[in-house]
C-alpha cells in the first residue's frame, strides 16, 4: 500500500504504473541491485543530498510522511519483487 500510494504516482515498476516523473524502479534492473539499503534510505529521505540533475523532480519524504520503518518496508518490498537470478 505504501509503494502504491507514495511511489507509483511518479515511478513505474517493471513497466507497471503510470508514473513518468521518476525512473522505473525495476528496469533495466531492480533498484535494490544498484543501491544499498542506506543509499535507498538517503535517496527517499533527501534525493538532492545523494545526487542532482537538472530535471530532478523528487523532493523527498520527511519522517512525518514516511518513517524509517516505512522506508525499510519499501526496500523489503522492492527486494521481494526483484527478479531472481537463475541458479
Amino acid at each position: 500500500a505504501l509503494f502504491a500510494g507514495d511511489c507509483l504516482p511518479c515511478h513505474r515498476l517493471d513497466g507497471i504504473g503510470r508514473g513518468t516523473k521518476g525512473p522505473d524502479l525495476g528496469r533495466p534492473m531492480n533498484v535494490t541491485a544498484y543501491l544499498t539499503p542506506a543509499g535507498f534510505h538517503a535517496l527517499v529521505r533527501d534525493p538532492r543530498a545523494v545526487r542532482h540533475w537538472p530535471a530532478q523532480a523528487m523532493a523527498g519524504f520527511p519522517p512525518d510522511l514516511i518513517g524509517d520503518d516505512g522506508i525499510a518496508a519499501l526496500w523489503a518490498y522492492l527486494q521481494l519483487v526483484a527478479p531472481r537470478a537463475a541458479p
